[in-house]
């Protein structure tokens, strides 16, 4: 009597990132025309797994197609993919190159939190781009490139890209974990000698930090010499007996880890901010500065006090999507002009709170 499949197995890595591109509107199809690629109709084509290099991962190439499409726009889904092209048009060219580089800084910012930052590296001739990456992946990145990356990032920190990439990069890491536990290659290996070492041996798991954060984004290590105490993220007790707590961990329905001051800091360290260069809240993060009666703001600088009935607020820049009192300073290329004179909100606003760091991600400068 002949067995009778009911069910196709699938990669568990390969169901997780198969259905993420799903719930984002992408149906992924596998195809020998091409390496992979969008059609700009809710298809994202793959090439079968016989046609693929040996450290090529499913899971990789659709996150990889995602933050091409987070890089696109809003409205990527209905463009097909830029590609690279071979046009000998420099401008053409460049173009399509700033694009894919833009592209993979913002790979390796969305997987930095999470330690899998060599797991899902790209295994493209653009690699060694991506190797060479800073720590901070969107540091020395050229004007252009840096808009591009700001804005995918800050477009995978909306909805729908939030909720449906933190479910799947936690998953990810998560399964990382459990296979991580085997031991890494005694020696590198030689293609004519050995067989090539799992993927998941030559990019084990990190080493985790008492809040859970990785001690290496899978490329660096955490900061030698650098502790909680010095993050900018650390927040310090409300009162006396209170914990230290790690903002990173903090969601709005709970506070953060518990973390000792002391502690060698997590790879995701953060030196004291500067709110004059940083800015992230008075851009389009946050859409609305209230003013009360007694602000200086009112009398000092009234053309930029708006008046809705009762509520008075800093006008914005539509244009430029941020504070009207925000342009560049001698120091920075964001500052307030008015700083002295903010408004009460401003100044309540601290510095590497939980909604600072909101801000932060919500225009591109964290992930």
């Amino acid at each position: 009597m002949n067995r009778i499949a009911h069910a196709k197995y699938i990669d568990p890595l390969d169901h997780l990132w198969i259905t993420a591109a799903k719930e984002l509107g992408l149906q992924v199809e596998r195809s020998p025309h091409g390496y992979a690629h969008t059609d700009g109709k809710g298809n994202l084509y793959i090439a079968p797994t016989e046609e693929l290099d040996p450290d090529d991962c499913l899971a990789q190439m659709i996150l990889h197609e995602l933050c091409h499409a987070l890089v696109q726009g809003e409205d990527s889904f209905s463009k097909p993919d830029w590609g690279l092209s071979n046009d000998e048009q420099a401008d053409v060219y460049t173009s399509d190159v700033t694009r894919e580089q833009a592209c993979l800084r913002v790979q390796a910012s969305l997987l930095r939190p999470y330690g899998l930052r060599r797991l899902l590296a790209p295994t493209t001739d653009f690699r060694v781009f991506y190797d060479a990456l800073p720590q901070n992946p969107l540091d020395s990145a050229s004007p252009r490139e840096a808009k591009l990356s700001q804005d995918g990032l800050s477009l995978a920190h909306h909805p729908p890209y939030r909720r449906v990439l933190t479910e799947a990069l936690t998953a990810t890491a998560e399964l990382h974990r459990a296979l991580g536990k085997s031991s890494r290659p005694s020696a590198t290996s030689n293609e004519a000698k050995e067989p090539l070492p799992s993927l998941w041996q030559s990019a084990p798991s990190p080493k985790l930090h008492k809040s859970g954060l990785p001690m290496s984004d899978g490329i660096f290590e955490s900061k030698k010499g650098a502790t909680c105490g010095g993050c900018a993220f650390l927040k310090t007790p409300d009162k006396r007996g209170a914990a230290f707590r790690c903002e990173r961990t903090a969601i709005e329905a709970s506070p953060g880890k518990v973390v000792n001051p002391t502690l060698a800091a997590c790879a995701l360290f953060e030196p004291p901010l500067d709110c004059q260069s940083c800015a992230a809240c008075c851009r389009h993060a946050f859409s609305l500065v209230p003013v009360r009666l007694s602000d200086e703001v009112n009398w000092r600088h009234p053309q930029l006090v708006g008046k809705s009935g009762k509520d008075l607020t800093i006008l914005r820049d539509p244009e430029r999507r941020c504070c009207a009192a925000l342009g560049e300073t001698a120091e920075h290329s964001f500052g307030c002009l008015i700083y002295s004179d903010r408004p009460r909100t401003c100044r309540d606003f601290s510095a590497g709170t939980f909604n600072c760091l909101e801000a932060r991600r919500r225009v591109g400068l964290d992930a």
